[in-house]
């Protein structure tokens, strides 16, 4: 055969009203080995339709020694589960925010970065409807007393939510340790910032806490909470710790706000695919820049193709189920699935 015939047919997650976005959270993280670090997010059901959704998990980016899980709906999995048991049905424009993800990484980890992506899936047809990725940066041992532990290094939010980035900072000396604990943002307004530690919040605009943070020995803080309005989201806070006492800088760390990072992918457009495929041709829009993604189910990137004037050139592939995106430059224009037999 000079080709397989293709039988591919689009599973439309629902009309086009289907939309799914990440309306803030967690994008990047920063770990101690020894210690977890945790990176929620909430997602928001911005379509006319009720969407039933499962959470897979893709570690293959991870380094040994690092223990990803996550938790979706009611419960919390172990790691080594990489596809949520659990299914949530989000009603039209409802949030849902019980997504968070851990990561633990132990003494032998060693320094580097990693990729932890998520993918929220349609629960019935298995289709892509987001991309939520975590970056995740494991640090070196530390022999000090007073020390930075883990930080949430990256937040995105979108439709005026607020991002919020906490860390949490360990004595494990024998005195308690007053710190001063001050922000310095760049290209953010200071007015959209806001300093908190604990449940006490100083207003946005001020950049150093009223309060001197005091940490009695062998006590974790983990609740020094920078927050950033959406809107004005696009910079870096770095946040700075200094002794009380001597003046000296104790430990520091940058938050990078960012644009929403995980890819919301509408059904239903006129872009998509609706019809029996014959030959090697995607009958697809394939306008200057548009882009062809295709992947297993396993969130996996099998090809990326470029379209040309009659749509996309296939390579032979094996049978079975793919999930497919079609973008144009970076902007998503639908999904679904495709089924080669």
């Amino acid at each position: 055969m000079l080709f397989r015939s293709f039988l591919a047919t689009l599973l439309i997650v629902s009309a086009a009203h289907t939309h799914i976005e990440l309306r803030s959270g967690v994008t990047a993280v920063w770990v101690r080995p020894g210690w977890e670090v945790v990176a929620p997010a909430t997602f928001l059901n911005a379509g006319a339709e009720p969407l039933r959704l499962l959470v897979e998990m893709d570690t293959s980016g991870m380094p040994p020694g690092s223990y990803p899980y996550f938790c979706w709906g009611p419960s919390c999995y172990a790691p080594g589960v990489l596809l949520s048991p659990d299914t949530v049905t989000l009603a039209p424009g409802t949030e849902e925010r019980s997504f968070k993800a851990y990561v633990y990484a132990d003494q032998s980890t060693p320094a580097t970065s990693a990729a932890l992506r998520f993918l929220l899936r349609e629960a019935y047809t298995g289709a892509v409807l987001l991309q939520h990725t975590l970056t995740v940066h494991i640090g070196t041992p530390s022999a000090e007393s007073l020390q930075l532990v883990w930080a949430q290094t990256g937040i995105a939010a979108t439709g005026g939510a607020t991002g919020e980035s906490v860390a949490a900072v360990y004595n494990g000396g024998t005195q308690t340790r007053s710190l001063v604990v001050r922000l310095e943002p760049s290209d953010i307004p200071p007015e959209a910032v806001e300093l908190c530690l604990g449940d006490t919040c100083y207003g946005t605009g001020t950049l150093v806490a009223a309060d001197t943070l005091r940490i009695p020995p062998r006590q974790l803080f983990s609740r020094l909470r920078c927050r950033v309005r959406s809107g004005e989201s696009v910079g870096t806070v770095r946040v700075l710790l200094t002794d009380a006492d001597a003046g000296t800088p104790v430990a520091q760390y940058t938050v990078t706000v960012s644009q929403v990072t995980g890819i919301a992918v509408e059904a239903g457009n006129s872009t998509c695919l609706r019809q029996m495929l014959v030959r090697e041709y995607l009958p697809l829009s394939a306008e200057p820049g548009t882009v062809l993604e295709l992947y297993t189910l396993l969130g996996q990137l099998r090809l990326r193709l470029p379209g040309d004037a009659f749509g996309f050139r296939l390579p032979e592939l094996e049978p079975g189920l793919y999930s497919y995106r079609l973008l144009r430059g970076r902007t998503p224009l639908c999904s679904g699935l495709l089924l080669v037999d």
